[in-house]
Order: structure tokens, then sequence, then C-alpha cells
């Protein structure tokens, strides 16, 4: 973070386990309780902490030759290998032409990150995806969810080679 943000809050709470933690006694707090914090990183709820870590991801994949595409956000690729990725919050979808090729991406996220592997690619942000390769389509569904006007579970499908999407009502 370049430049610090600060921000107050009131004795009641602090629970007493970090009170003691850090030794903070009634000389920490004003007249009307609040003590001041300064925040050099980031942290749980703090309104720039998506734009720190997005900074954080950009400066560490650049190591490895990633960059964002210029006119489209959360879409990546490498300056001299095929693969391209998208990022949404904190799900990858790796699109690669080699294993070689994906796990350079892979041991570049691991560097910095703890991360879990879905080889399939069946499950990407909350959807199903059902690959049918040999029939040239794809099923994307989200499952127990309800439609907002619906009683019953929808379900979208992408056609692979009209790039058409509707919704069927089971």
């Amino acid at each position: 973070m370049q430049v610090y943000q600060y921000m107050r809050i009131h004795q009641c709470y602090i629970p007493p386990e970090v009170l003691d933690e850090y030794n903070l006694t009634s000389e920490h707090f004003d007249s009307k309780g609040f003590t001041y914090l300064e925040i050099r990183k980031g942290m749980y709820g703090f309104k720039e902490a998506a734009i720190l870590a997005y900074d954080q991801l950009k400066d560490h994949l650049a190591k490895y030759g990633y960059i964002p595409f210029k006119h489209t956000p959360g879409m990546w690729h490498h300056t001299t290998q095929p693969p391209t990725f998208t990022l949404t919050v904190d799900d990858f979808g790796i699109k690669y032409f080699s294993n070689q090729d994906a796990n350079h991406l892979l041991s570049a996220l691991k560097d910095k990150y703890s991360i879990t592997i879905n080889w399939s690619g069946d499950l990407y942000l909350g959807l199903n995806i059902y690959w049918q390769y040999d029939k040239a389509y794809v099923e994307i569904s989200i499952s127990k969810v309800q439609a907002p006007h619906s009683s019953s579970l929808t379900t979208c499908t992408t056609c692979m080679d009209c790039s058409s999407v509707w919704a069927e009502t089971q």
C-alpha cells in the first residue's frame, strides 16, 4: 500500500484477548474510548482490499510473464506462451494447450498462494460445467439455485457450434 489508511475503533469492539495480546490499556484510547489504527497492508472488509490484492497478484505474476489484457478486466495472458486465464475474485479458469503451459502458471501461483486444482474443469464460479467434447457442446448449470420468479431449477446450456444460450426449466 503506497498511502497508508487509518481507522478508528471503539474499545468495546476489541476482544479481551486482543487487548491482552497487544497490552492495550486505557492510555491507548481517547476519552471517548476510541483508538486509531494505521493500516499498512490489507484487511478483511477493507474497501481497498480488492485492489490491493489485485496489485499484488499483478506484480507477482509479471515476474513469470503474465499480464492482464489491456481492455478486458479479469482476463490475463502470457507474453510469449499461449495460455490465457480469467480471474474472478479467487477463482481462475485456465485455457491451456499443454500441461507444461498450465503447470507454469500453477507454479507461479503456488509460489505465493495456497491453491487447489480441479483438472476436470467441471466447476467454475459455482457453475457446474459438463464438457461434451465428442458432441461439440458444453452444458452449464447452477445446482440447487432457484430462478427469481420460479419454483423450479433453471439450467443454462451453451451450444459450442452456434454460441447460442438458452434456458430450460426442469
